[in-house]
């Protein structure tokens, strides 16, 4: 494995500068499609803006007091512990694409690009570099630890993990991908796509040391909680590897690079050969991770991130994942996940908990299962129907259920 130092970073970023391929390496494959909103909740764009602005205010650039408003900072400083740049403003990004790409309009671009900004504005580097924090890393993945400085990426308290960079550079980079297939419609966004394309490939690459190949399987890695540092023999849960390997595959769509196509076919292998049980009644089970105490399936909130990662792994045509695979995790949805009563179990099992309110979830990373099986997008769009109206209580709708609703009104406009 090679390790990848802070000199090795100063030469990526100005090698990063060039811009992107002008063609994906490989088409995505059609999207959701033909989803009938006759009986939505929300039933075109007009309900969703008027849903976001009557809570968060007008539509368009987003000043930075709004958005330090939106994630609790406090005298102009965010808490970097709650992860809030993975956990509300990256479903802001990703929602503000998605209804970008439903019609055109600027006023998501222009939203989307504003927050883009925030986020690459306040890597660990930049925030150390103007005094707002000091490095207090305990394992980060460039060996800052001690040395005052901050990394190109996002900590989440003392750690700089594979999660939470992984989760930003997913969301971020895909308002890239919009204006890179896009610029007949999105050209004049291309400078900010460019500077997100190589900030997030800058944070992504600086997790290469985190990498670990097992056999012809591989994996992320955490590294020492008790502070040494070093990279340590424990695989990082699924969903941590999938969402950064969401962003890889995004990347490479962009800059081919075989190294990265064989992680994306790697951890692919991991999940089918160690953690995907696949049952007799044609559903599939699988852990949170593998380890002795902490190997408990996997609940709804990461699957959901698991499947956004199978998905758009099965659609580079380069992984061991088969349609047979995608469809046991389509009858997983409806059969296993669903509850029956308008909302979701907790668990890929079909097992729940009293007070289970993440329902959120049938729209993410599940909905795009319909494409193996109709009926998902039904049972998901019930799901929104019941949880999230547009008169919802304060503090319902929020991010990922309007991340949820964007997706919906997409994939009715989209045609078969």
């Amino acid at each position: 494995m090679t390790i990848i130092t802070r000199r090795h970073l100063l030469i990526s970023a100005a090698a990063a500068a060039v811009m992107p391929s002008a063609a994906p390496a490989r088409a995505a494959k059609t999207a959701v499609c033909g989803l009938d909103l006759s009986r939505a909740a929300f039933a075109g764009v007009s309900d969703w803006d008027a849903v976001f602005e009557a809570r968060w205010g007008p539509l368009g650039t987003i000043e930075a007091s709004r958005i330090l408003e939106w994630i609790g900072a406090r005298d102009g400083v965010y808490d970097d512990r709650d992860g809030v740049f993975a956990w509300i403003l990256g479903y802001w990004v990703r929602a503000f694409v998605t209804m970008a790409d439903l019609t055109g309009a600027p006023r998501y671009m222009d939203a989307a690009a504003s927050l883009i900004a925030f986020i690459l504005d306040h890597t660990d580097a930049r925030r150390v570099a103007r005094g707002e924090i000091v490095e207090n890393y305990t394992r980060d993945p460039l060996y800052f630890r001690g040395t005052g400085a901050g990394g190109p990426f996002w900590k989440r308290g003392n750690d700089a993990i594979v999660l939470n960079t992984g989760h930003i550079a997913n969301a971020i980079l895909r308002f890239a991908d919009l204006v890179f297939r896009d610029e007949a419609r999105f050209g004049a966004y291309m400078p900010e796509a460019v500077r997100t394309f190589t900030e997030a490939r800058i944070a992504v690459d600086a997790f290469d040391n985190d990498w670990q190949v097992v056999g012809d399987k591989g994996s992320y890695h955490y590294r020492d909680s008790e502070g040494s540092g070093q990279l340590g023999t424990t695989r990082c849960a699924f969903n941590q590897s999938a969402t950064m390997m969401t962003a890889e595959i995004i990347l490479d769509r962009w800059r081919p690079n075989a190294a990265r196509v064989d992680k994306i076919r790697r951890l692919v292998r991991y999940w089918l050969e160690d953690f995907a049980e696949f049952r007799p009644d044609g559903t599939v089970s699988w852990p949170y991770m593998i380890h002795p105490q902490l190997g408990v399936t996997e609940d709804v909130g990461h699957a959901s991130i698991d499947v956004d990662f199978l998905v758009i792994a099965f659609d580079t045509v380069r992984t061991d994942l088969t349609e047979a695979h995608m469809t046991a995790l389509a009858r997983t949805f409806v059969e296993k996940i669903q509850d029956g009563r308008g909302g979701l179990n907790r668990f890929v099992d079909g097992t729940t908990e009293p007070g289970f309110e993440e329902h959120w979830n049938a729209a993410i990373g599940f909905l795009d299962l319909s494409r193996f099986e109709p009926r998902v997008a039904d049972i998901a769009l019930n799901v929104f129907n019941a949880k999230y109206p547009p008169d919802a209580p304060g503090g319902i709708l929020w991010a990922r259920p309007m991340l949820g609703w964007a997706r919906f009104l997409k994939a009715a406009a989209t045609p078969c």
